[in-house]
């Protein structure tokens, strides 16, 4: 299962997700696909941020957030309703069977 963790914000409030795997590769799930499956209201808009960086901005049911690809890293980070975007987001995350929730 790929692992990803909610790490604490530098406000202290505004947690997000972290996620611990390759998502690069050819066979790496997309979190882009996995959110169209199990997340209700799922749509989102992507943009290249220069120098290689990929940005989602995204809408579902529960509210906003971005999905952020940095070459090495990925992210989710909630624009509104932060916990009940985050709450929306590990459960499809979960529901789907490729993810795992690990202690941050």
């Amino acid at each position: 299962m790929i692992q990803f963790a909610v790490r604490k914000g530098r406000d202290g409030n505004s947690d997000f997700l972290e996620f611990l795997y390759s998502h690069r590769e050819e066979d790496a799930p997309r979190l882009e696909s996995v959110f169209q499956l199990y997340l209700p209201g799922f749509r989102g808009t992507r943009t290249w941020m220069p120098p290689d960086d990929l940005h989602w901005e995204c809408t579902c049911d529960r509210g906003t957030f971005i999905i952020w690809d940095e070459w090495g890293e990925l992210y989710l980070v909630p624009k509104s309703q932060h916990e009940k975007v985050l709450k929306a987001a590990i459960d499809a995350l979960v529901t789907s069977g490729l993810f795992e929730l690990i202690p941050g």
